[in-house]
């Protein structure tokens, strides 16, 4: 028999009961056996879907047109004390999961799962261009993560002492498979009672780099407002979310040609082929929409299969809230844990730091004019940052390489504040890429062997990089110095203090 269980906190059980009897669910089954009280749910209305090989024959065979998939989905409820566990059938996994403790499959890994056996793991990130990321791998491999690479699920084989209570190998996700040829439904409560033994008697036996749940109600609160005036800004660093594929407890559902539509009571917008900040934006602004109204927007989804359904945008969008390790992500605020913090913190900390020269330390001038003033010139920089001869994109357009160059060392040079930081990380990186392809280059004599990011702060400078409080720097200064290594370049940063915002 084989399972897939969510545990649910005690505050969201009441709701959950509340979604199950909105969606009509029966109760076909009660039963109490060491001190749980189990019920079992059956939809009441099974979805009739059609079947997508079936046109193709429908002038061929008689009456195969009627043919249908019939489909149906169950929850069985596990109470015990303070405790709930869901076990889910068909989609109902789908109904369950916002309602469940996102963190829960995953501590569960770190209790019971074989790290040196890694069969294959999801991962997230938050800068760049890779956002979700899945690796298969060959038998007996080692947990390995990156720096700012956040796990999101991982399938492993189980530690020899627990494999009698939760078998041979599982999933791990939001949820937890547990196969074994002996479990049958008589002995569920026995399992739920050892899996809540191992999570409060248990060591974690390694770290995993990942988010967890905020449940301060109070600081959800503060989110939510910064969140409503972000979206409405005309600079955003909202994102909707890699509809790639989705991770619903230890599923994954892949999606291809997605459409998508916004809509509020009877406000809608056209059909869109790309979630985007520049069509919410619209949409809020064709329809006179209120700050208040904004996460109550409702996106229907429409797909190549022809099969349509909607989520809540506060679904659909990703976004980190400034100077604090926290993102919405799937309808959940999330702060990245320790081990996430100390990973990416160590990872910056590396990068090599070139001494700043004494007339260099406070910086009045923008960027123009800095890299074009006497003092550049004479301490051995050449200015390069209007000089497109080095790369061409497309037919007849060039971008700028970089901004400064000093022997072997080349400079992306960017002061202000933290968005324009995180811009030229972002710029820098689109160079790194055209680097390693060898792509779209028109003259590059002399590569260079050092990128340095040439930061100018507006407060005050940090004595380490893993210092400045917002993590989505911190990412994409990670990120950068990946890429550099990829291509064989060294990652360099260097700082300044801009005391004056000239540009």
């Amino acid at each position: 028999m084989k399972i897939n269980v969510f545990k649910i906190p005690k505050e969201n059980v009441g709701s959950l009961k509340e979604k199950i009897k909105k969606l009509e669910m029966k109760n076909k089954h009660l039963e109490t056996k060491d001190g749980w009280v189990c019920t079992f749910y059956l939809s009441s209305k099974p979805e009739v879907d059609d079947i997508s090989w079936v046109k193709d024959y429908e002038t061929t065979v008689a009456d195969i047109s009627s043919v249908k998939n019939i489909v149906y989905y169950a929850i069985y409820l596990c109470e015990k004390n303070e405790q709930c566990f869901a076990l889910t059938y068909g989609k109902s996994h789908f109904y369950v999961r916002k309602f469940c403790d996102a963190d829960f499959g995953l501590e569960m890994a770190k209790r019971i799962a074989n790290e040196n056996d890694i069969k294959q793991k999801a991962s997230k990130r938050f800068s760049g261009r890779k956002k979700k990321e899945i690796k298969s791998f060959v038998k007996n491999t080692k947990l390995d993560s990156e720096s700012g690479e956040s796990v999101d699920y991982i399938s492993a084989g189980i530690i020899s002492d627990k494999q009698i209570d939760f078998g041979e190998k599982s999933k791990f996700g939001s949820s937890l498979i547990i196969s074994r040829d002996d479990l049958i439904v008589d002995n569920i409560p026995a399992t739920l009672d050892t899996i809540i033994n191992v999570l409060n008697t248990e060591q974690a036996r390694f770290d995993l780099p990942k988010t967890v749940e905020v449940t301060d109600l109070a600081k959800v609160s503060g989110y939510i407002v910064a969140l409503q005036t972000q979206i409405q800004s005309d600079i955003s660093n909202i994102e909707t979310e890699d509809n790639s594929y989705d991770l619903v407890g230890t599923d994954f559902v892949f999606y291809t040609n997605e459409k998508y539509t916004f809509h509020l009571g009877h406000k809608k917008s056209d059909q869109v082929s790309e979630l985007s900040h520049t069509a919410l934006k619209k949409f809020i602004n064709d329809h006179g929409i209120q700050d208040n109204e904004i996460l109550n927007i409702k996106i229907d989804i429409a797909n190549d299969n022809g099969k349509e359904y909607a989520k809540s945008l506060y679904e659909m969008i990703e976004y980190m809230v400034p100077n604090e390790n926290v993102v919405l992500e799937g309808g959940k605020w999330k702060q990245f844990n320790k081990e996430y913090l100390e990973q990416i913190d160590s990872s910056i900390n590396a990068i090599v730091i070139d001494p700043t020269e004494p007339q260099f330390a406070e910086i009045l001038l923008n960027e123009p004019d800095f890299n074009k003033c006497d003092e550049v010139k004479t301490a051995g920089y050449t200015k390069d940052d209007t000089d497109f001869s080095k790369v061409k994109i497309g037919a007849g357009y060039t971008v700028e390489a970089w901004d400064l160059r000093k022997e072997s060392t080349v400079h992306a040079v960017k002061f202000g504040s933290t968005q324009k930081l995180v811009y030229v990380c972002s710029q820098a990186m689109t160079m790194l890429d055209i680097i390693r392809n060898n792509a779209n280059l028109k003259k590059l004599d002399n590569p260079p062997e050092r990128y340095c990011l040439w930061l100018g702060f507006e407060r005050s400078v940090p004595e380490k990089i893993s210092n400045i409080r917002s993590i989505i720097l911190k990412q994409h200064i990670d990120m950068f110095a990946r890429k550099c290594w990829e291509v064989g370049i060294v990652p360099v940063l260097k700082f300044s203090h801009k005391t004056k915002s000239n540009d």
